[in-house]
């Protein structure tokens, strides 16, 4: 096994990596200059993940695993190339990411040594990196705008919202873990800047979490008892909670033009005439047309490009706009991409790691393991319901460090992790 030393390396490849080089790449585009960074370090986290499983003993399981996850690979890229020829390279793509949260578990499985304790720190410390990007896009108006100049909100250096809002929620979860588990003060501040980010992030998913999650922060404040926080905080907390509304209403009267956009998005959210309703018409309408190979395989990323037309044709009634559109439900992005197979196994990974945190809050009756499940409960909703969860690699991570968790924590005694 890797020493302690590479482990630290490892950990933090991952966690403080990661979002560095999504935030360098979005920042040279946005200046303009096209260089890959982000795609070349994930590549070098798969190859890295290759060489730790071949080079350093696994049991059975994971050589299936991954041998299964090659072998569907192949047999997708073969159908891809007779029946969807265009689609191979980026279906190939689209797999690496649909699977990545399965890497990540690889290599963090690596990690035997380093207390997980640590490791629950470096995930919380996501939405940390984050935080002070979106207040320097806030204030400078430098960054991507969320919605556009017309409506209230700021990616950052960031190019999915949503992708990037899900994986901050679910490291300020992982903090809130970490806060109930360790009683560590520590653990309130990942949870304030992932509050901020949220906030700032703007879209209507992003509201909704910056609600639970300070709902979340006030439960865990006041429900249990902690050797960090003490009466007097507690108080002087409470009497800051006048200043925050009123700072928040002049924040949004100030900016309720702007804001006007998200609320009719909510209004067309309730009313299902939004373009995603329309967009999972016309996906049916293509996933219809398939035949047998093609509904077990997907026709790779070909199936943007069909509901893409179908959509800017009859829905936005412009011949000439780029054809590319994904659905943003995964389950049938994932159907029209991958096929039937990979929808079925991807969902099932998800749904067993749900269930083992379900199950571990059942055994202890211990408050961490509820807010985890929860927490991953929502992020897989919004996945079947909204899209960017199965096929993103920004949310792959912490759906890695979830399912990794499980394993980590039925690895051991319970008498030594879960109790």
């Amino acid at each position: 096994m890797a020493s302690l030393y590479n482990q630290t390396l490892l950990l933090r490849l991952l966690f403080l990596g990661i979002p560095l080089a999504d935030a360098l790449y979005g920042m040279l585009v946005y200046f303009g200059v096209e260089l890959p960074i982000s795609l070349g370090f994930r590549l070098l986290v798969v190859a890295y993940s290759l060489g730790v499983f071949v080079m350093f003993p696994a049991d059975q399981k994971r050589w299936l695993a991954m041998f299964a996850m090659m072998l569907l690979l192949l047999a997708s890229a073969a159908v891809w190339s007779v029946f969807n020829p265009s689609g191979v390279a980026e279906g190939v793509g689209i797999y690496l990411k649909s699977f990545y949260f399965l890497i990540i578990l690889n290599l963090l499985l690596c990690l035997s040594d380093v207390p997980l304790e640590r490791i629950v720190r470096y995930a919380s410390f996501y939405a940390v990196m984050c935080a002070p990007l979106f207040v320097f896009s806030f204030v400078t108006g430098i960054g991507f705008a969320t919605y556009g100049d017309y409506a209230f909100g700021t990616k950052s250096f960031f190019f999915s919202g949503n992708d990037i809002g899900l994986t901050v929620f679910l490291s300020s979860v992982f903090s809130a873990f970490g806060l109930i588990r360790y009683r560590k003060s520590l653990y309130y501040w990942p949870m304030l800047c992932g509050l901020l980010v949220l906030a700032l992030l703007g879209t209507k998913t992003s509201f909704i979490f910056t609600l639970l999650l300070a709902g979340l922060i006030v439960f865990v404040w006041f429900s249990r008892p902690s050797r960090a926080v003490v009466i007097p905080v507690k108080l002087a907390l409470l009497s800051c909670v006048p200043v925050v509304l009123v700072l928040s209403a002049k924040l949004i009267g100030e900016n309720l033009e702007a804001l006007a956009f998200q609320l009719e998005g909510f209004k067309s959210l309730l009313d299902a005439k939004g373009p995603r309703d329309f967009l999972i018409v016309f996906g049916k309408q293509v996933l219809s047309q398939f035949h047998g190979f093609q509904h077990l395989f997907g026709v790779g990323g070909d199936f943007y490009h069909l509901v893409g037309n179908e959509f800017f044709r009859h829905y936005v009634n412009d011949f000439m706009a780029p054809s590319r559109r994904a659905i943003e439900s995964d389950i049938y992005d994932l159907w029209g991409c991958l096929g039937l197979i990979s929808l079925v196994v991807i969902l099932a990974v998800y749904v067993l790691i749900w269930r083992s945190l379900y199950q571990f809050y059942r055994n202890t009756s211990k408050l961490e393991f509820l807010v985890l499940w929860v927490g991953f409960g929502l992020v897989i909703a919004h996945g079947l319901l909204a899209g960017h969860v199965m096929g993103s690699p920004q949310v792959a991570l912490m759906a890695g460090m979830c399912g990794y968790l499980v394993l980590r924590l039925k690895s051991n005694s319970a008498s030594k992790e879960v109790s």
